[in-house]
């Protein structure tokens, strides 16, 4: 786990951008996601575990790393309906079943994104739903990488993906090749945020321009930075 928590170390979900694209994908995920039990995967720094909390009625949240779960419980620590627990995915043993499994930003890392998928449709209810999100291939900010020449195709990682230790870029068409590889069938997708910029200029940007972007990539999800599909057992 010491690889985990160095990255958690250099990367902490509360600077930047990055609370408002989390709450960006929070706006979403509100759409989509069951009302009553969650399961998050990779809670991290529980910034999207807190935005759960206030719809649902339960959320557990899990992640490997004592550093990210540390931020988490101080974000949750006034929401009685929040459980946290380190553990990794492979070892994580559960006898509760969910109304949905959040797994944010987190197939993009593991070794095997199917493996994953199918393992935490054990822990749905019947009729329980898994929903992903990842970042996009496709989205506008590495499609004008690519035009630039910083990036030869826009699956290719770059400086970003390298230092959050992305194993892939995923397109629109390859998570649900790996939804459906892994025995779920895709009942929604879509995307959000159009992110022109990169997460440094974004920051600097006042927040109507970023509601904008928002809306406008769940308009256009196939240039958006981040990606969802919700599935179910078949």
């Amino acid at each position: 786990m010491r690889e985990l928590e160095d990255v958690a170390a250099k990367h902490d979900q509360t600077e930047g951008f990055t609370p408002r694209l989390i709450a960006c994908r929070a706006h979403t995920l509100a759409t989509v996601v069951p009302s009553g039990s969650v399961l998050d995967l990779g809670c991290a720094d529980g910034l999207l575990t807190a935005h759960l909390a206030k719809s649902q009625q339960r959320v557990l949240g899990v992640d490997a790393s004592a550093t990210r779960l540390s931020r988490a419980r101080e974000r949750t620590r006034e929401m009685p309906n929040v459980e946290l627990r380190r553990a990794l995915f492979d070892e994580l043993s559960l006898e509760e079943r969910f109304d949905a499994v959040v797994i944010s930003c987190v197939l993009e890392h593991v070794a095997s994104p199917q493996a994953l998928l199918r393992r935490a449709a054990n822990w749905l209810r019947p009729e329980g739903k898994i929903v992903a999100v990842v970042p996009h291939a496709g989205s506008l900010h590495r499609r004008l990488g690519q035009k630039m020449g910083i990036l030869l195709e826009v699956t290719d990682p770059g400086s970003a993906d390298e230092a959050l230790e992305h194993r892939r870029v995923y397109t629109r068409q390859a998570l649900a090749a790996d939804f459906a590889a892994a025995g779920l069938e895709v009942i929604d997708s879509g995307g959000y945020l159009i992110k022109p910029l990169p997460n440094e200029a974004m920051a600097t940007l006042e927040p109507r321009f970023v509601d904008a972007c928002e809306e406008l990539g769940r308009e256009l999800p196939d240039l958006a930075a981040e990606i969802y599909a919700v599935g179910r057992p078949r």
